[in-house]
């Protein structure tokens, strides 16, 4: 399977490296994507090419999604993108325009969801996570804590997690989490 082939042996490390962010939106019944990309910081990247890396290593063997398909941990369950919306998100990250860079905090809060995009050797891959609570509007106050004392903290700050949702590869997606 020449989909799971490029996503196994993309050079992460040497890959150009883009993370987008996604805002949903449905309309007369059909979901639209409207993804912004981010400039990041090395370590940023170092850290997601860590997490992709990793969560790619558990695809050991792949099997055909189904309603009622299970996995185990070291497979991922197969689908087309044409089968879902997957091919409209892999069309939105296609180029990094300047016009779909991110701009202003307000692109950033109430993702839903991210993309880890790699290219190397003409080749894509893409990581999808939904977005935790971090990348909602705030509705509370944060608290740090400086070693002596609780302080307010102001920042805004998201979280990435460790774990990747699905993987999409050439014309197919690789689901780690159903």
């Amino acid at each position: 399977m020449t989909d799971l082939n490029d996503l196994q042996n993309i050079a992460l490390l040497e890959a150009d490296f883009t993370l987008w962010l996604f805002k949903k939106s449905i309309k007369d019944g059909t979901p639209r994507f409207n993804g912004k990309w981010v400039e990041t910081h090395l370590e940023v990247d170092e850290r997601i090419a860590e997490i992709f890396g990793q969560q790619r290593s558990r695809i050991e063997e792949t099997q055909p999604y189904g309603l009622l398909a299970e996995r185990n941990e070291a497979s991922a369950l197969t689908i087309g993108t044409n089968e879902t919306h997957g091919d409209a998100v892999a069309a939105e990250v296609k180029d990094e325009l300047d016009r779909k860079q991110v701009q202003r905090i307000k692109q950033v809060v109430n993702s839903a969801f991210y993309v880890m995009k790699f290219v190397a050797d003409g080749k894509t891959v893409l990581g999808v996570r939904k977005a935790d609570k971090t990348w909602k509007t705030r509705k509370n106050t944060l608290l740090r804590y400086n070693g002596e004392q609780l302080h307010i903290n102001d920042d805004q700050s998201f979280e990435i997690m460790n774990d990747v949702d699905f993987f999409i590869s050439g014309e197919t997606i690789f689901i780690l989490n159903k």
